[in-house]
């Protein structure tokens, strides 16, 4: 596509060299409003992670993020991105791997099949079973919708390249999303969750202990907090740079980069 289309540099000018400028602007409201939720969420997942496990407040994580990666996006734009998605993959692997460790070396409570059949968050239930249809095509959806997905097919030198890195990707984000799900299982089964716990901290509850709700205590809590924190920017400068392509190949196609780099800013 790249090399029959050079002048399509984002999901929103294929759709607009296509269908015309009203598609163009419908995509870029919805990859918009898309990047905008996924961005938020992240700095809402980082700042849960440091208020209810670190214990303390969370705005100064959030703002140190945001301020950093838009320095280094901004500089650097996409091969900055990508090389931090790299470290991303490699943080995020390396959690994963520790978490497992840890787990099986610590995680002992007595778990008994009827307690787990009785209890509606364990069992299967309702919301068990609709999360089996509205997970998937909500990530799907949003996904598609994504620039920052669509930029990394852009920079791709080959279909090749292009198949195997999207084969690795979907090989590791399933075996870490069934280990961050199985955890949070593991942390209801145990006893370590609370009705007071936060969702968003289910899977380190198993860092800590059933008496209260689990907080840093220990070097591998540490650990885990560093590795979010990079696995967080990762995800943070990928949306940045799909706003500013988003914005930029709608308004600025024909101005210079620092333009662009405004954007970001």
């Amino acid at each position: 596509m790249t090399k029959d289309l050079p002048h399509v540099l984002s999901l929103g000018d294929f759709v607009g060299w296509r269908f015309g400028p009203i598609a163009k602007t419908v995509v870029f409201l919805i990859t918009g409003l898309i990047m905008c939720v996924f961005i938020l969420a992240e700095y809402t997942t980082i700042g849960t992670i440091f208020s209810d496990f670190v214990d303390t407040v969370s705005w100064p994580i959030i703002v140190i993020i945001g301020v950093v990666t838009l320095c280094y996006t901004a500089y650097g734009g996409l091969a900055v991105s990508i090389a931090t998605d790299q470290a991303q993959g490699i943080a995020s692997m390396i959690l994963g791997i520790m978490l497992a460790i840890y787990v099986a070396v610590t995680y002992r409570p007595e778990i008994r099949m009827s307690d787990i059949m009785s209890d509606p968050n364990l069992g299967p239930n309702y919301f068990g079973y609709i999360s089996i249809f509205t997970l998937p095509a909500s990530l799907i959806g949003s996904t598609m919708m994504n620039e920052a997905f669509w930029q990394r097919v852009w920079a791709s030198c080959d279909r090749r390249a292009l198949h195997f890195g999207a084969g690795i990707g979907f090989c590791a984000i399933v075996v870490l999303i069934f280990l961050s799900g199985f955890g949070g299982w593991l942390a209801f089964a145990g006893g370590y969750v609370t009705a007071d716990t936060n969702p968003n901290v289910y899977l380190m509850q198993i860092l800590g202990n059933r008496a209260t709700t689990a907080v840093v205590n220990n070097w591998v809590g540490v650990f885990v907090v560093l590795l979010a924190i990079v696995m967080n920017e990762g995800a943070v400068d990928s949306l940045q740079n799909g706003l500013a392509a988003s914005i930029s190949g709608q308004y600025l196609k024909n101005l210079p980069l620092v333009w662009t780099r405004w954007v970001i800013t």
